[in-house]
């Protein structure tokens, strides 16, 4: 899984937003291009997001609703939690879904490694 890019749609100080992921191998991998999520739950003080994402993100997915938190460790280092939940189609295979799932989270993370790398 590649993310390309990431942008925000939508008034930056209103909700709910859309997050659109932008994925350069998603042909292959099964996947639509780009990725739509609408965040309707924002919150700087605590860092937390919530979302959701339009069924059929990923094949046999419904119901897709997930949480990004930050929480500190020391003064210079934080903790990212992926926490998310949905349905998955009698049809498919569970873990695949949930391996398909995982992936775009580790690219997430892989994005924030080359930028901190870089700042």
């Amino acid at each position: 899984m590649q993310i390309e890019s990431v942008r925000l749609e939508g008034t930056p100080t209103e909700l709910p937003r859309t997050r659109v992921i932008v994925r350069s191998n998603a042909a292959g991998a099964g996947l639509p291009a780009e990725n739509r999520e609408k965040l309707f739950h924002e919150d700087e003080l605590t860092r937390r997001i919530y979302y959701t994402a339009d069924n059929d993100v990923v094949a046999g997915v419904r119901n897709y609703i997930a949480t990004t938190c930050i929480d500190s460790v020391t003064e210079k280092s934080c903790r990212m939690i992926f926490s998310s939940t949905f349905d998955v189609g009698a049809e498919h295979d569970a873990s695949k879904v949930r391996a398909i799932i995982e992936s775009v989270y580790d690219g997430i993370c892989e994005g924030f490694r080359r930028y901190f790398a870089h700042n």
